[in-house]
């Protein structure tokens, strides 16, 4: 089966989805040696790197145009135009030199929106997966909106991680062509080590057993709204600490925006004395373990499709604090049970921190079993090889 994948972005740029998609395929060509793989992705970091390289084993194809950095003016709006046709007609030559049976579709960019009118062009299955809050699975790119509209009515199936993107979904196609479900939860890292929690406390962090930590593991920039977490830290006694993890990009149009962000946090940690209180890792880490070590995982996000990591986390057996106006989060931490869910308020979020030691630990730990059975990478990938033989 020769599939090929389609993602906006795609490793060794960091991503949710794309870290997550390599993983699927990594394991599935361990199982079912009959698939063939190639990889497009486009992205935000590499601009102007078009290039094929090897990833695990697997050939990616890179597709990146950024003719102007200017965000504003008529120039800006014409040299976009020009960048997102570039980058379709790249995509169109190397899917046109490729025998596929399948496209997977992930992301939202303009390859994945090429990806699905090609597609539909040469009627070849597609499987699309929504992966943000924003994500759409009728596809379109501007200009070729006018002459063609993607048909989601046959030979198509639709994978939501959220009950928000469902409804979403639903409007565009029938509910039975839907597969709803979370990421899924890698069994071997996030599980129950309550034992393990000092261990790992000790191997990774100066802080003692009986500090209460709060971790969050997420790139940093503004979406994920590390700094709120500053301001409520500086509200709580010494005894509290905060751990902030995750990787920032080094080049591309967001680079400065993060790295302005980034430094942004260490000056609202200087300038609040918390250094000694506060740990930052600026890269890429083994969450699981960092989830075990604390006391709370926190979600401060301003929107996510799902937010992965409150599930890994909850399947580690820790409880969650995230904001409450985020849908994703709400379908999966019952308050006072499993977590709680606040608004961006600091006074909110001080109570529920300060009550996190009230949660019921047995409630957690059956929470973490029934997550691991429901949703681990054994079954979610279980169910997808049905539905890509379901096409044949």
């Amino acid at each position: 089966m020769n599939i090929l994948v389609v993602s906006s972005k795609y490793p060794p740029e960091y991503s949710g989805s794309g870290n997550r998609i390599s993983l699927l395929y990594d394991r599935l060509k361990k199982k079912y040696d009959s698939i063939s793989l190639h990889v497009i992705c486009n992205s935000t970091e590499y601009v102007n790197s078009n290039k094929e390289y090897i990833y695990k084993n697997i050939k990616v194809s890179r597709v990146s145009s950024n003719l102007i950095n200017k965000k504003h003016g008529l120039f800006y709006k014409v040299f976009k135009l020009v960048d997102i046709y570039i980058e379709f007609f790249r995509t169109l030559l190397i899917i046109r030199k490729r025998n596929i049976d399948l496209v997977h579709v992930i992301g939202t960019s303009v390859s994945t929106a090429t990806a699905i009118f090609w597609a539909n062009i040469k009627k070849i299955p597609l499987l699309i997966e929504m992966v943000n809050t924003g994500a759409t699975p009728d596809q379109n790119l501007p200009l070729l909106k006018y002459f063609y509209q993607p048909n989601l009515e046959s030979n198509t199936k639709i994978i939501v991680i959220s009950k928000e993107l469902e409804k979403k979904a639903k409007k565009l196609v029938d509910k039975k062509r839907i597969w709803c479900r979370p990421n899924p939860i890698d069994e071997e890292k996030f599980n129950c080590e309550l034992n393990k929690k000092e261990i790992y406390r000790t191997e990774y962090t100066s802080f003692g057993a009986k500090d209460i930590i709060l971790t969050s593991v997420a790139k940093f920039m503004p979406l994920k709204n590390q700094l709120f977490l500053i301001k409520v830290l500086k509200e709580l006694p010494s005894k509290y600490k905060l751990i902030l993890c995750g990787p920032i990009v080094k080049s591309g149009i967001h680079s400065r925006r993060d790295n302005d962000y980034f430094n942004k946090i260490k000056e609202k940690i200087n300038d609040n004395e918390l250094t000694d209180r506060v740990l930052i890792i600026r890269e890429y880490v083994d969450s699981s373990k960092y989830m075990k070590l604390s006391d709370v995982y926190v979600m401060p996000h301003h929107h996510e499709g799902l937010g992965t990591p409150m599930l890994e986390s909850l399947a580690c057996g820790t409880p969650v604090i995230a904001n409450s106006e985020v849908p994703s989060f709400q379908q999966w931490i019952q308050h006072g049970v499993n977590g709680y869910l606040c608004k961006l308020n600091i006074k909110e979020w001080l109570r529920a921190i300060e009550k996190i030691d009230s949660l019921n630990s047995n409630i957690l730990i059956d929470n973490s079993h029934n997550l691991i059975n429901s949703f681990s990478t054994k079954r979610i990938d279980s169910d997808y090889w049905k539905i890509i033989n379901s096409f044949n």
